[in-house]
């Protein structure tokens, strides 16, 4: 439903956020699962500082990924900041901190564009969910996938690839 402001509605919103031309910064994939570094567990305390930031909103799946992070956020009825705003945000903060960390001011750290959808119903929002928390276990076939050229034809240089099958229909 629509609020006052033109930006915001409420609703669930997974979103995708790649670093600086999808460059693997914020850790590593192991047998284990992600390895966040430095520079990821600071990415991963921005984000449960969001709810903070932004009272009117509810942090759902997340994962942390050597290059990205992909999440679901609600956004309550009547929030003065919609998701474009919280995501811009959370780039600006968490890029200042990782600056800081590296002594390198304004070195680029997300890519400026962020790829976000609604998520209209319950089916939607559990499989994204299962999409988001067994990322890691996909890395390989991805990172594959994406650096083959062939495969990027096929797709069109599309990364339709990366998300689960209901959203990449309507892409």
């Amino acid at each position: 439903m629509k609020t006052n402001n033109p930006e915001s509605e409420a609703g669930l919103y997974f979103f995708t956020i790649y670093t600086h031309r999808q460059e693997t910064r914020l850790g590593r994939i192991t047998r284990r699962g992600m390895r966040a570094n430095a520079l990821g567990r600071t990415t991963e305390a921005h984000w449960h500082n969001l709810s903070r930031v932004f009272p009117n909103i509810r942090l759902d799946a997340f994962t942390l990924m050597p290059d990205r992070i992909h999440g679901i956020i609600e956004i309550e009825e009547d929030a003065p900041h919609g998701i474009a705003t919280i995501l811009r945000t959370f780039k600006s903060f968490s890029a200042r901190e990782i600056n800081k960390m590296q002594q390198t001011p304004g070195n680029m750290i997300w890519q400026q564009v962020h790829d976000e959808c609604d998520l209209h119903d319950a089916a939607a929002l559990e499989e994204t969910q299962a999409f988001i928390t067994t990322a890691p276990t996909r890395w390989q076939d991805d990172r594959r996938q994406r650096l083959n050229p062939v495969s990027r034809q096929k797709t069109g240089y599309s990364l339709n690839w990366l998300l689960p099958s209901f959203l990449a229909a309507e892409v």
